[in-house]
């Protein structure tokens, strides 16, 4: 009796944990839609004015494919990886290094802060907080790396362009969708940022600002319309179309793109396959992509002793 009530238990438990995992799977995916602000901002605050560049979301895609990256990275140190998945105020895993993006600090003070952050913890027994504070950094120096090659200059058309090239590699699943379907799209464009919102406000709720909370989301929805209606024309152009995506932005074959493109897991990554990923990419999204993964390898190689600050400073440029 005593072994079928543990298997029992065993099974409640597995359901249980079967349902968190599915709701912050769901929360971190529809999260690559989310304006880079919101991650730093608040996940309530939608009164901040939105711009092209606001909105633009692809320094958050190429990021979330970055810690995928790292997460198959077998010589990448247990401190970072943890980091990685750090969940301040248990809304989303990896909200911490995401939140990086938004730091408004040079790379020099960033670096600082790391090597700070380093005489200051005992390696491989971080505190959460600590795991936090190292996510951010992370964030914050692998997010100007890929920001460094994006270089942002470029049109409120080619950014929409960027974002559904992307959408299109790596979220769509292979599904086709056809050229009626764009209003389709943007309803569901339209409907997965709000309903991020909700779920951060369900998990972590402030009901003394409820109501404001619903206008401010209502605001930010009127302003976001045309891009959201831009970015469902593109992506339905784009759709499964490799000869489509915007060049230079997208070259079909770089291997770091071909490497993240799938949906599975990523099987472990040594060192010379690393290597090789970082060299030879010759699109802008290819290039921004292995330059935030380069940067926590150094940031990793710095963590274990083996580049001084001055040395992992010279290797971000």
């Amino acid at each position: 009796m005593k072994r079928v009530d543990k298997q029992i238990s065993e099974s409640k438990s597995f359901v249980q944990n079967r349902r968190a995992f599915l709701k912050t799977g769901a929360i971190a995916t529809s999260g690559m839609l989310l304006p880079r602000f919101m991650w730093a901002s608040g996940a309530f605050d939608t009164s901040v004015v939105s711009s092209s560049s606001g909105i633009y979301v692809t320094p958050t895609i190429l990021l979330h494919k970055t810690a995928v990256l790292v997460a198959g990275s077998d010589f990448i140190g247990s401190d970072i990886q943890r980091a990685l998945a750090s969940d301040i105020n248990n809304l989303a895993p990896g909200n911490a290094f995401f939140s990086g993006l938004h730091m408004p600090f040079s790379q020099k003070d960033k670096l600082a802060a790391l090597q700070r952050l380093k005489e200051k913890v005992t390696l491989g027994t971080m505190s959460k907080q600590e795991s936090e504070r190292l996510a951010v950094i992370l964030g914050g120096l692998a997010g100007t790396a890929a920001l460094d090659v994006l270089k942002e200059e470029g049109s409120q058309e080619q950014q929409i362009a960027h974002d559904a090239a992307l959408l299109d590699i790596f979220y769509s699943k292979g599904k086709k969708a056809s050229s009626k379907d764009d209003e389709e799209v943007a309803s569901l464009f339209k409907e997965i940022t709000p309903r991020t919102f909700t779920r951060f406000h369900t998990i972590k709720p402030d009901e003394k600002l409820g109501p404001e909370w619903v206008l401010r989301m209502q605001s930010y929805r009127e302003s976001t319309d045309e891009y959201y209606n831009s970015l469902a024309k593109k992506f339905v152009e784009f759709n499964g179309n490799l000869n489509a995506y915007p060049s230079p932005f997208i070259t079909p074959g770089d291997t770091i793109l071909v490497k993240v493109s799938t949906l599975s897991d990523i099987d472990e990554i040594d060192r010379k396959e690393a290597n090789g990923l970082v060299q030879n990419n010759t699109s802008i999204a290819g290039k921004a992509l292995a330059k935030s993964y380069n940067a926590i390898i150094g940031v990793n190689d710095f963590w274990r002793g083996a580049l001084t600050i001055d040395e992992l400073e010279m290797k971000l440029k």
